[in-house]
């Protein structure tokens, strides 16, 4: 494309999108300056996204509004701008945009249906391209199941992780109960003698907590820097994600301290509560 008095067409590739007048009202696009474009068959001027804007060394969108653009050979007013949108992946980039209407290159049509009664609105609109198109193929598909399998592989990624994060959860637990069992029976006199001289339940349970706590602690020390390097990978294969910051790791460490400490309580409390004349009767 060329901009306006420019003598040289801009280095950088614009997606251009044939649509009509009812283009921003069925994808819920927001103009941020300027008007939509005229009703017409014929490229009778363009609107543009902010990035546009923004790769064309404007500063403002207003700036662009009534200046000319040249698309396929064709000079016309640009009539507004449009807020950025996600045209394709949350792993790509923004694009620049221009949406003009062109007939010569018009194979869809884009509408906006109500949930309801689909299946008798589907077929009316079969009929009405039949009736207006007889000699193309009428095929339909729904942008939501389009957007669906574009995150398929994503989908399924997110329910294996899931999946062999509960195991690996449940196998953890499994052995910290047999580890809390094991210490309990170690610590059976002891915990008799502490009881004796007046210890509390709390006093008992700490004795089990503060070991706990130090383990699940030291074993975060070590998962922790791999887990966020091998997150901090994948998520840069995306230009918008979330960041992993400070406050991540902190709720990381307090949900597995959770998990240990429920997972440990029911044997912990257990031997508390155990009478210490029992577990002194064979001194």
């Amino acid at each position: 494309m060329r901009f306006d008095t420019r003598q040289k067409d801009e280095v950088w590739q614009m997606n251009n999108k044939n649509g009509d007048e009812h283009y921003l009202e069925t994808f819920g696009l927001t103009l941020v300056a300027g008007k939509n474009i005229p009703r017409s068959d014929t490229i009778q001027g363009y609107l543009i996204n902010e990035k546009v804007v923004e790769r064309l060394g404007l500063k403002d969108p207003e700036e662009a509004v009534g200046k000319t653009m040249n698309v396929w050979g064709v000079t016309a007013p640009i009539y507004g701008v449009l807020k950025n949108w996600n045209n394709r992946s949350f792993s790509a980039e923004i694009e620049p945009i221009a949406i003009f209407t062109f007939k010569n290159i018009h194979y869809n049509c884009a509408i906006k249906l109500s949930s309801t009664n689909l299946q008798q609105t589907m077929k009316a609109v079969e009929k009405l391209w039949n009736g207006y198109f007889p000699d193309h193929l009428y095929e339909q598909s729904f942008l939501d199941e389009s957007i669906a399998r574009n995150y398929e592989f994503v989908n399924t990624m997110l329910r294996l992780v899931r999946i062999f994060s509960m195991i690996a959860i449940f196998i953890g637990c499994l052995g910290l109960y047999g580890l809390i069992k094991f210490m309990a029976v170690q610590k059976a006199k002891e915990i008799g003698v502490r009881k004796v001289l007046g210890a509390t339940l709390a006093q008992i349970l700490n004795l089990f907590g503060r070991e706990i706590a130090v383990l699940v602690l030291l074993a975060f020390l070590i998962a922790a820097p791999v887990g966020w390097y091998l997150m901090d990978a994948w998520l840069k294969d995306y230009t918008y994600r979330i960041p992993i910051g400070i406050g991540t790791m902190v709720f990381a460490v307090l949900i597995t301290l959770g998990v240990a400490l429920l997972t440990s309580s029911y044997e912990s409390i257990k031997a508390a509560l155990v009478n210490p004349a029992r577990s002194l009767k064979s001194e």
